[in-house]
This record gives C-alpha cells, structure tokens and sequence, in this order.
C-alpha cells in the first residue's frame, strides 16, 4: 500500500499557479522585472531494499541557476515513515531532502517519491 499526499503540482494548480515551462510575472502591480520568473516541480521515486530499522535520504535536485523554495514527500510504502526533511544548498547547487526509515523488523523493498518546488531566477546565498 502506498500513501499518497497531495502533490506539490496539485497545491499549486489549486492556487492558480501552473508548473512547468510557464512564466509567471513577478513583481507588484505596474512594476517592471528584469527577467521572467519560472516555476518547476523536481520529483524524484526510487525504490530500494532496506535492511530492518534502516534509514536512507532522497533528494531531488534543482537545475543550476535554480533555487529550491520548499518540497515534500508525495508517497511511499507500507513500513516507510517519514523522519525529516529540509531544503540543501551546497553553496552550488540546491534542492528537497527527505530522510525515510523502514519500520518494519525485516527488510523491506520500499518505493518513495519526492519533489522540490524550484525557481529561477534563484537567489540563493550561503
């Protein structure tokens, strides 16, 4: 049985925000911007063997010239839970993190599924 969660595309559909290729105008009223902003959803699903009780971390990655503005799992297996999950930036490049735990007490082939809200142009410092 997977979970599944609204996905970062459904929430932004349902505020009027269209992901993908789409430019979005930036600004306040009657301001000018130098370049348009874009907004990209990053999803990453990988499915794995974990060991009892064992933990792995997926990320799902902006392009370069990208910043990661948020992210969330959007589904994973039965005995998977959710432990943490923050945005990186490795002074390059950034991205959604999300760290899973097998909770079952034997090993487990588990599938998960997560994406990172991306948008440029990016902003980000370290």
């Amino acid at each position: 049985m997977v979970k599944k969660v609204p996905t970062a595309a459904t929430l932004l559909a349902g505020a009027g925000v269209v992901v993908g290729a789409a430019l979005l105008s930036g600004g306040s009223a009657g301001a000018s911007t130098t370049a348009p902003t874009h907004v990209r959803l990053e999803e990453v699903s990988r499915t794995m063997t974990l060991a009892s009780h064992a933990t792995t971390t997926v990320s799902s990655v902006c392009a370069p010239g990208e910043a990661a503005t948020g992210g969330s799992p959007t589904g994973w297996s039965a005995h998977v839970r959710v432990l943490r999950q923050n945005v990186f930036f490795d002074g390059t490049r950034s991205g959604w993190s999300v760290q899973f735990k097998n909770t079952a007490s034997t090993s487990q082939t588990v599938s998960v599924t997560m994406g990172a809200l991306c948008i440029a142009p990016a902003y980000m410092t370290h």
